[in-house]
């Protein structure tokens, strides 16, 4: 039976989800940063996916519009994953220290300037620059990301262990899809000689940078956040 190209990105999603409940399920003591990072990330994903409609992918949805809930799923799904995957698989937690008083402002400032930036330099390269959406985008979370590295030293392994193990989860995960739906990839991705759409490891080569990055932003998102480090359980 040929399941339709209308369902591979909620095949996609729905896999993805399986994830993260199996990730959830296994330890108490990260499921609120993983359900923070994933609301967030949720909300994110119907936001910033017409920006790349245009010139990267056009996935179908299962109501036939341009964004559905799909997106959400699927930033929903990400954000989770990546924001605990080192954690679970390295064995570490989050210290149980208490940050001072005087670094409650300047947490409340992270909060909002990586998005900020995030969203800023995703603007302007697609609108002032007309760079394509997956540069724009790509550079829009490596630049947040270095921000993070260049102050916090100590989450450079967080970041580079997720941004790869995003990949190989990802890439098992499209494998899947692609079993079940045969060239979803073909179909999805906008040929375009711009965008390096190649498939390996059955994800566009694009898609495997975007994945590395956005793990390696989300992975130590919350300990940047909260000021806190992580420990061996």
């Amino acid at each position: 039976m040929n399941i339709p190209y209308t369902y591979s990105y909620l095949i996609l999603d729905i896999l993805l989800l399986v994830v993260w409940v199996s990730l959830y399920l296994k330890r108490k003591d990260i499921r609120s940063e993983m359900l923070f990072i994933s609301i967030l990330f949720g909300i994110s994903g119907p936001i910033f996916e017409p920006f790349t409609l245009h010139d990267w992918w056009r996935p179908f949805t299962v109501t036939g519009t341009p964004v559905g809930f799909e997106d959400f799923l699927f930033g929903f799904a990400i954000g989770g994953i990546a924001s605990v995957i080192y954690e679970i698989v390295a064995g570490k937690k989050l210290r149980k220290d208490t940050p001072k008083k005087m670094f409650s402002e300047l947490r409340r400032f992270r909060v909002w300037i990586l998005p900020i930036l995030i969203t800023t330099i995703l603007l302007i390269g697609i609108f002032i620059l007309d760079i394509n959406s997956w540069i724009s985008s790509t550079v829009s979370i490596a630049a947040p990301l270095l921000v993070i590295l260049s102050l916090r030293r100590d989450l450079i392994t967080n970041a580079l262990a997720s941004g790869l193990l995003l990949i190989a989860i990802v890439s098992v995960v499209s494998t899947l899809v692609e079993v079940i739906t045969p060239g979803w990839i073909q179909t999805l991705w906008i040929q375009d000689s711009s965008i390096p759409v190649t498939p390996f490891l059955n994800v566009p080569i694009s898609d495997i940078v975007w994945y590395f990055f956005i793990g390696a932003y989300i992975g130590p998102l919350y300990e940047y956040w909260q000021d806190r480090k992580l420990k061996k359980i």
